[in-house]
């Protein structure tokens, strides 16, 4: 029996998952960091409020920052679990890219699989056992709410689709590559503005009213934002369907994107080493 196509790429999801374990040592000197940072974070928000004249910023109150801060930080973590941008520039540095477009099977899927693969393994290795005590602590000593049982479910399928939108991206943005050779100072602003504008520094409504506008027709807040305020249960159950659907839009229109982008790169490339 002839094994049905998909079949060929689940072993890159096996091996995403097999990488997290691998490196798990690695990506906990990361933690480490970003814990620093977040608690820097954290009294950084409590000396704002503090000296602020009135007990609510932007529609979060002191309590709801911390837990914004906290969520979105973990949460960043989970969905940027995608290798696409990391691996394409590999490929390419290293000279291996013309050796797997040679195998038949589909280098953009290979690197969405083992994506996929990562994200399981983030979710499983850091994702949960973070989160859970996160919550424990916001909720005993802060009086932050539990997420109600939808909210986790919406989460979930959320954050998945946010994975894949920035597995797209990160594509897209790694094909430069192929132009310059290395992507260190690319990964590096595009670390910057994806952080910023997705609300990984700050919420996207202490921006300037004409710059949320703006946002609503770009998938940065699909990023991060949007699968943090369902956590935290921000959205009403209509409004995060809402959300997640234009989170499929964004997989969708992305997906096709980066498809489109690689088949054109692909093309220059080889006129020019042919």
């Amino acid at each position: 029996m002839r094994k049905r196509p998909t079949n060929r790429y689940t072993g890159f999801i096996k091996a995403g998952v097999l990488g997290t374990f691998v490196y798990k040592f690695s990506i906990f000197g990361w933690l480490v960091g970003d814990i620093v940072a977040l608690v820097i974070y954290c009294f950084l928000w409590i000396a704002v409020f503090a000296n602020s004249p009135t007990a609510t910023i932007n529609g979060f109150t002191s309590t709801g920052m911390l837990a914004y801060v906290v969520s979105a930080r973990i949460i960043g973590h989970l969905v940027n679990s995608s290798s696409s941008f990391y691996n394409v520039g590999s490929d390419i540095r290293e000279g291996t890219i013309a050796n797997r477009l040679s195998k038949p099977i589909n280098y953009r899927r290979t690197q969405m699989y083992s994506s996929i693969g990562q994200y399981i393994g983030s979710f499983i290795l850091f994702f949960f056992p973070l989160y859970v005590p996160a919550q424990l602590i916001l909720h005993f000593a802060f009086g932050v709410a539990f997420p109600a049982w939808y909210n986790i479910l919406l989460f979930l399928v959320s954050s998945f689709l946010s994975m894949l939108i920035i597995d797209s991206f990160d594509f897209i943005i790694g094909q430069v590559a192929f132009f310059t050779g290395a992507l260190f100072g690319v990964m590096l602003v595009k670390d910057a503005v994806m952080s910023f504008l997705s609300g990984g520094m700050i919420p996207l409504s202490f921006f300037p009213q004409g710059f949320q506008t703006v946002f609503k027709f770009l998938p940065f807040s699909s990023m991060l934002q949007t699968p943090a305020f369902i956590a935290l249960g921000m959205y009403s159950f209509e409004e995060a369907l809402i959300k997640i659907a234009w989170q499929c839009v964004w997989v969708v229109f992305l997906g096709l994107l980066s498809y489109a982008t690689f088949g054109r790169t692909v093309k220059r490339v080889i006129s020019v080493g042919g």
